[in-house]
């Protein structure tokens, strides 16, 4: 009996250290912009991630255009049962094959809402969808469909 519960004990010991790794690589792909004040904008856009068990981290995500390009993160946030957290207030989840945040920020124009999601879409692949708002209008959409960058592909 012992020794048939020891790849039970190894495996409830060590499932936990893989599994958090759900979300852990760089993704890239072309990507479209919508400003509702700007023509759409064709670009590339990269986003990388890393999890752990209780934080999921947005190292950098970066947009780039012929004519531009925006950058934002690092980004941390804590994880409890698949809830996100920003500090103590719950702003999204993180599961398998998805991330869903929503936040606020302000700024010298005033308050802004956004949200983003991003899917896995197969093995290698994921969609990024972000939506930036006021109270009255949306600002812009940034979606795309993503690969996982060459260096990460698994074997």
């Amino acid at each position: 009996m012992r020794g048939f519960l020891k790849p039970f004990a190894f495996i409830a010991f060590f499932l936990p250290f893989f599994s958090f790794s759900l979300w852990t690589g760089e993704w890239q792909g072309e990507a479209e912009m919508h400003s509702y004040t700007l023509p759409a904008s064709k670009g590339i856009l990269y986003v990388s991630y890393t999890q752990t068990g209780v934080q999921l981290v947005l190292n950098k995500a970066q947009y780039k255009t012929k004519y531009t390009q925006q950058e934002w993160g690092p980004e941390t946030y804590e994880i409890r049962n698949g809830d996100l957290f920003d500090e103590s207030k719950k702003i999204g989840e993180v599961s398998e094959n998805h991330i869903s945040i929503f936040r606020e920020a302000l700024t010298p124009q005033g308050k802004y809402y956004f949200e983003t999601h991003v899917t896995k879409t197969g093995e290698h692949s994921v969609s990024y969808d972000e939506n930036w708002f006021t109270q009255k209008k949306p600002v812009y959409s940034l979606k795309g469909v993503l690969e996982v960058v060459p260096s990460q592909k698994l074997p």
